[in-house]
């Protein structure tokens, strides 16, 4: 059942994503020796791509430490589907995309949902949280690279579907809430749904 709670959760876990750090995901300074991943993808170590329909938030999110996950504002979406490997190499299409909009996007502190027809990208950076937003009916007239990233994650968001990738997020959350019973299998590593219950005091 989608509640204020569910919706609270998912709300929750996409402010946490785009809160993370590099630290976050063993990518501080010096703790990555991977020449071959810095090469390609910079100072960038995950990347946001953002859409607002008229019901709901999609936020897809791909980490360099191989993590993907779409959280649906409305408590929908799927988790974990980075222990896939055909999942993690478009995500890794869609990472090396992304990185070359660092030139072109800017440091934000604002992580408000974008307007219906409207796509959010967001680079997790070094630096900071980079963001650039462009309507969806322009994205390639702008500049084409917008449209390569929003293209490649919805390649990415096709090869979830197809390969029946991660864990349902909403069965996460119900789990998470003892509402459900915990499958025997290490779901729990895919994201951290029970700290965000936890942390809310839910």
């Amino acid at each position: 059942m989608k509640d204020s709670t569910t919706i609270q959760i998912a709300i929750s876990l996409r402010l946490r994503a785009l809160a993370l750090k590099p630290d976050d995901i063993g990518r501080g300074s010096g703790a990555s020796n991977d020449s071959s991943a810095n090469s390609v993808w910079g100072s960038v170590f995950g990347v946001i791509v953002e859409m607002a329909y008229p019901d709901a938030v999609t936020t897809l999110v791909a980490l360099t430490d191989g993590s993907v996950s779409l959280y649906v504002s409305d408590g929908n979406g799927c988790i974990g589907c980075g222990q896939h490997r055909e999942v993690r190499t478009t995500a890794n299409e869609m990472l090396a995309a992304a990185s070359r909009l660092f030139d072109i996007s800017q440091l934000t502190e604002s992580t408000d949902a974008p307007k219906p027809g409207d796509v959010c990208i967001y680079l997790l950076a070094q630096q900071g949280l980079r963001s650039m937003v462009v309507s969806l009916d322009r994205i390639n007239e702008v500049d084409p690279r917008f449209g390569s990233v929003y293209f490649a994650g919805q390649r990415l968001m096709a090869t979830i579907e197809r390969v029946g990738a991660g864990h349902s997020l909403m069965a996460e959350i119900n789990r998470a809430l003892g509402v459900e019973e915990h499958p025997a299998s290490g779901a729990e590593q895919c994201l951290s749904v029970g700290n965000a219950v936890r942390r809310l005091q839910i």
